[in-house]
């Protein structure tokens, strides 16, 4: 991964689904921004010899939404 807009490019369906999955019908932006710190930290974190992105930041979107 190159930089985090190509990141952030890629994973917006991600944070879509999970707000609709979630079942979150108000407040969709703070919902949606707190998915975006969570994958801005999960990427910083990210360490490439312990797996695949993609699940990591998975669980690491789905945290803050369902916390909110």
């Amino acid at each position: 991964m190159v930089n985090f807009e190509d990141v952030l490019e890629q994973y917006e369906p991600m944070i879509s689904a999970s707000i609709r999955k979630l079942n979150i019908y108000r407040g969709h932006d703070s919902f949606r921004q707190a998915a975006r710190v969570a994958l801005l930290q999960a990427w910083n974190r990210f360490d490439e010899a312990k797996g695949n992105f993609t699940p990591f930041a998975y669980r690491s979107i789905r945290v803050p939404c369902w916390m909110n």
